[in-house]
């Protein structure tokens, strides 16, 4: 079974993430913050990660920048989703090697193709 991180402060956010990806066959993992998000990434070692871009204390891109960085966590693969979707935000998700980016509220379908595109690659 592929684990999947979510990292978004909005708790029905996670709530609503854990719901699809448990639908689809997922085990789901859940962080409420960078930190907490960099922390389950090295201890767990998700399949994927979804993430906010918009986090408390630290944001989705320096998460993604940190995780990168780390050798255990390099090539895990991140999905951003975004309220605020604007060019300067999807360069810079390119830039650091995010794996999507993509508006919220989020249509499903593209998720969820997007999240088994990904999982399928590892």
């Amino acid at each position: 079974m592929a684990r999947i991180l979510v990292i978004d402060d909005d708790a029905v956010q996670r709530v609503l993430l854990n719901a699809v990806f448990r639908k689809q066959g997922l085990e789901v993992l859940q962080a409420a913050n960078g930190q907490e998000g960099i922390r389950l990434a090295r201890e767990q070692r998700p399949d994927l990660i979804v993430s906010d871009v918009n986090l408390p204390e630290m944001d989705g891109f320096a998460v993604l920048d940190h995780l990168r960085k780390e050798p255990i966590t390099a090539t895990i693969p991140l999905i951003f989703i975004t309220a605020n979707p604007n060019e300067a935000g999807q360069r810079m998700a390119r830039e650091l090697g995010a794996n999507g980016y993509l508006p919220k509220p989020i249509p499903i379908s593209d998720l969820q193709a997007l999240v088994n595109a990904q999982i399928r690659k590892q």
